[in-house]
């Protein structure tokens, strides 16, 4: 464990003792500076791990995709259902969500168990450049910070983004009772309060891989996340954006889940987990890691 000071910096953020994100490139600006890092390291460390990565990657792909898979298979076949649209029939979709929204509460704790293993496993092969596949079944105490902090974030970034589209709901309803022209505004409005909420999950993106890492609880991976992200959200929200259209787009042109699809998801937590290892440790020390120094 950390001593006193070296806890109150971390969770202060303090860059005379913790890093900066990168840490070879140079300052060539904000987005290339963090975007460039969590991609160099990402893939490095995905790499290195390809074997475990490819594995859990399939294995949280078949998670994520599960709930809609039962969904469509309770759900009408799409030739019956224009029929019955073309015959004038009402379609009920409510069986068909509620049976999905059950299958994803019943394997989200599990996604989110793997994930936490995966991270933990890489960051003590970054830390250690020991190949442990132990440290998978020693998982328990991070995972059970690492779901209490993405569950927290879950509510707390759903209750922004419900915030946030009070002003949209309300121009629109003007727009539908008073009358008046305000698509653009509808759009304009619509749009800065999807940029601020993604600016807003920025700072917390990193808070599940504190509280597994650091054993701290969720308010404070909270904040040591949110204080960590300052001045590089916009890579954040890139890696972010990237990894989930190599996600999509590799699940639909190529063969299901054993597609380059399935290697966004440990490949977007490889570079997150190697940036905040090196952000928030002392720099002398994640100079002497092998990984850092590109063996």
């Amino acid at each position: 464990m950390w001593q006193t000071d070296q806890r109150d910096d971390y969770l202060r953020g303090n860059p005379n003792r913790f890093g900066r994100l990168d840490y070879e490139a140079g300052l060539v600006g904000v987005l290339a500076f963090s975007f460039a890092s969590l991609c160099r390291l990402g893939f490095r460390l995905f790499i290195q791990r390809f074997l475990l990565s490819a594995v859990i990657g399939v294995l949280l792909t078949l998670l994520q995709i599960l709930p809609w898979a039962v969904m469509a298979l309770v759900a009408k076949p799409l030739t019956t259902q224009m029929t019955a649209i073309g015959m004038g029939q009402d379609l009920s979709w409510s069986g068909p969500v509620v049976v999905g929204a059950l299958v994803y509460v019943c394997v989200a704790p599990i996604e989110l168990f793997l994930t936490a293993a995966y991270v933990n496993n890489i960051a003590t092969y970054i830390s250690t450049g020991k190949r442990d596949l132990g440290t998978l079944a020693e998982s328990g105490g991070p995972a059970t910070r690492y779901i209490l902090a993405s569950v927290l974030k879950a509510v707390v970034s759903g209750v922004v983004y419900m915030v946030l589209a009070l002003p949209v709901l309300a121009i629109w309803l003007v727009d539908m009772t008073v009358g008046g022209d305000l698509t653009i505004a509808v759009w304009v409005v619509l749009t800065a309060s999807v940029l601020v909420g993604l600016w807003f999950n920025a700072g917390l993106i990193q808070a599940p891989i504190a509280a597994a890492l650091d054993d701290l609880n969720p308010v404070d991976a909270f904040r040591c996340s949110w204080t960590q992200s300052s001045g590089k959200r916009i890579g954040l929200i890139l890696w972010w954006a990237t990894t989930r259209i190599l996600f999509g787009t590799g699940l639909c042109c190529t063969c299901g889940i054993f597609s380059v699809g399935s290697i966004a998801l440990p490949l977007y937590m490889a570079g997150l987990t190697a940036s905040w290892i090196r952000a928030t440790r002392d720099l002398a020390a994640t100079d002497e890691m092998a990984f850092y120094r590109g063996r």
